[in-house]
Order: C-alpha cells, then sequence, then structure tokens
C-alpha cells in the first residue's frame, strides 16, 4: 500500500491493535484498528484509511468478511477473505487442508500470480495440504507440474494422471519446453497415453 502496489490493505494480529501501531510508522500507511463493520466503513470513507487491521484472536470469519466487503472488488475480496482465512486457521491451529476452487478468479494476472506464490509457499512452509481448482494459466504456470493431479473421467471412470502415476508422461513433457497450461490444453496428455496403450 505505501509503495502504491495496492490501494488498500488488511494487517493481522492476535488483537489487531499492535499490528495497526506498527502499520501507522510506515509514511503513507493511514491503519485503522477494527472490531466491526460500521468502524471498517468510516475508516475508509470518513479517515481515508488505506489499511485495516484486524484481530486474529478477535474476530470472527464472518465480521472480518463483513469489514472487508464493501471496499473490493470480488476477485480482491476473495482474496483477502482467503488470506484472512488461512491465516486465522494457522493462528489457531486448525488448519490442515485447505480447498479452493479457481483460485485467482477475478484478479490480474500480477495479483493471481501473486496470491497462489503466497497461498502455495505458506501451504508448503505450514504443512498444510493445498488442493486448488482451476484452469486458470497464470496460476499453472507457477505450479511446478510435480504437484499437479490431472483428473481424467470416461463414463463413470475418474483416474488420476500425476507425476508418480506417469513418470514417464510428466519426464517427457518437461522435454518439450512448453508451459505448464500446455499439458492441460494441448493434447500432449491423450497422445502420450494412447501411444503407451494405456
Amino acid at each position: 500500500v505505501t509503495s502504491s502496489r495496492a490501494d488498500f490493505g488488511v494487517v493481522m494480529c492476535g488483537t489487531g491493535v499492535g499490528i495497526s501501531m506498527a502499520a501507522n510508522k510506515n509514511k503513507g500507511a493511514r491503519c485503522a484498528f477494527c472490531d466491526n463493520y460500521y468502524i471498517a466503513r468510516d475508516s475508509r470513507i470518513v479517515n481515508n484509511a488505506n489499511i485495516i487491521a484486524l484481530g486474529a484472536t478477535t474476530t470472527s470469519l464472518r465480521m472480518a468478511n463483513e469489514m472487508i466487503d464493501a471496499q473490493l472488488s470480488n476477485g480482491m475480496l476473495r482474496t483477502l477473505y482467503l488470506l484472512c482465512f488461512a491465516s486465522v486457521m494457522k493462528h489457531n491451529k486448525k488448519l490442515s487442508m485447505l480447498l479452493i476452487d479457481d483460485l485467482g478468479e477475478g484478479l490480474d494476472y500480477r495479483r493471481s500470480v501473486a496470491l497462489g506464490k503466497i497461498i502455495f509457499d505458506d501451504c508448503n512452509q505450514n504443512g498444510v495440504q493445498l488442493i486448488v481448482c482451476s484452469n486458470d494459466a497464470f496460476l499453472m504456470d507457477i505450479v511446478d507440474i510435480d504437484h499437479w493431479q490431472v483428473l481424467s473421467r470416461k463414463n463413470s471412470r475418474v483416474t488420476t494422471i500425476n507425476s508418480q502415476t506417469h513418470p514417464g508422461l510428466f519426464r517427457e513433457f518437461r522435454m518439450t519446453g512448453l508451459s505448464n497450461f500446455d499439458l492441460f490444453s494441448s493434447d500432449f496428455i491423450d497422445s502420450y497415453l494412447k501411444r503407451e496403450g494405456k
């Protein structure tokens, strides 16, 4: 926010008070500690706050969502809700698996890639199993194909194609020099499986 790469920010700590004080030490930061919807709304409208501070231990997910809701686009709202949710669950040590449908939906390239990297790195560092459903080329190109699970359905049968079940396919694909998204969008998988008789 203070470097003009974002228009609005959300910071969190246990109560929200300490992080709001720390944020306000940065030139250009106008951080307001918020504990309800009305304070959050008025801090933006009346006081021109560009950051709101929330308490991870004192703010419910529903309340955090409400406080952020009125100020952002749907894509940014989903992003911040997701980051707040993951932060609260991690803080409470209750998050072991995170399932996200259409991660990055409604975001431009830069924001989609940044969100993907933040979520993937955070889950990896904290031992959280991450399952993301996406057909977004932005995200597919930043996730190593070793982490992919490609689901193939024929009639009522679903099979999984990944680097453990089909190591030759993934090894050969890496040699093509194509982007990760091309594994999904091209006929590479079908051609490989047909050639291997699978």
